[in-house]
């Protein structure tokens, strides 16, 4: 009878333990929905879509597979490389070209301008070439173009006296020997005229001439010797001047 009362006293503080236990369960640990399946539980961190937290690893990943599969130098001749990129990548490569081109053209310039200086300056000069020669049958047919150039359609020649200022209308007799070379340049012939329409007198003019385009033209005139007359001799020619190291020099003031 006794065992009776406590049998039930135990059941009754089992009972008891067990709907403390349910109602504590209850209150603390309340149920937890399902999670959704586009996300994970990670313990003791923020939930998370899978997507956020698995793509770097997959860029790396990525990167890395990249990386591995370059393919080798084809050339192990370490002067056969390709060539290597700045930090900068494809624009620090562009930025180089410019640099090299821009510096390129500016000795380009600097070559210019200091060759043109050294021909401003006479350093530079060409060599001398030499003028071409001449020869007394050449002096001669200058002589003669000269003459049919001068003289109009009746033989005439009109030329005014370079000292006395007298216009003389003259005829062309002769060219005398020798003619000859003055300087390197300059050729010289001396010629016989007489007055038209009196033919003993004569006046002796010279002619200076110089290569022009290839060819000898006159550019200087002169009344050497005029024509005087005396009781003993008739007309002769009367010098106004000689020639001293192929120089002029007048014989009267």
């Amino acid at each position: 009878m006794a065992a009776a009362p406590r049998q039930k006293r135990r059941n009754k503080s089992t009972a008891v333990m067990l709907l403390q236990k349910k109602a504590v369960s209850m209150v603390v640990m309340p149920r937890q929905k399902k999670p959704p399946a586009s996300t994970v539980v990670v313990p003791h961190q923020r939930r998370q879509p899978v997507s956020t937290a698995v793509m770097p690893r997959r860029r790396k990943a990525a990167a890395s597979t990249a990386v591995q599969l370059r393919p080798a130098s084809p050339s192990t001749d370490p002067n056969n490389r390709a060539p290597k990129l700045s930090v900068y990548g494809v624009r620090g490569f562009h930025a180089q070209a410019y640099a090299r081109l821009i510096a390129l053209l500016a000795s380009t310039l600097i070559r210019f301008f200091t060759l043109t200086a050294l021909l401003s300056a006479g350093t530079l000069r060409a060599e001398p070439v030499d003028p071409p020669q001449y020869y007394a049958e050449d002096i001669k047919t200058a002589m003669q173009l000269h003459v049919d150039a001068i003289v109009d359609a009746n033989g005439d020649w009109s030329v005014i006296d370079d000292q006395t200022g007298e216009r003389l209308t003259l005829r062309f007799m002769q060219v005398h020997d020798p003619v000859r070379q003055i300087s390197q340049t300059v050729y010289f012939a001396c010629t016989d005229f007489h007055v038209k329409g009196n033919p003993d007198q004569v006046y002796d003019m010279d002619f200076w001439l110089e290569p022009v385009d290839g060819a000898l033209k006159v550019f200087q005139t002169k009344v050497h010797k005029e024509p005087r007359h005396a009781l003993l001799y008739g007309w002769y020619k009367h010098p106004r001047y000689t020639f001293v190291n192929d120089e002029i020099s007048y014989l009267y003031d």
